[in-house]
């Protein structure tokens, strides 16, 4: 195994272990995922279409300001 092949290891493992990319901006909920949050909308939409296929997902937060 090569260093890159390390280092990628490691930084996944650290990840998945803090089960985030970046700093929270708030406490985590009791499981850790965004059905933790209150009033969080999700939609999302796939396209599977002959040899495309893609899709996208939204995450609405809860009230009226988007930021």
């Amino acid at each position: 195994m090569d260093f890159q092949q390390l280092q990628r290891d490691f930084l996944l493992k650290r990840w998945r272990d803090l089960r985030q990319l970046g700093q929270p901006r708030s406490a985590c909920g009791p499981t850790n995922r965004i059905s933790d949050v209150a009033g969080v909308r999700v939609g999302h939409c796939t396209l599977n279409e002959s040899e495309k296929q893609t899709g996208v997902t939204a995450i609405v937060p809860p009230g009226d300001n988007l930021f």
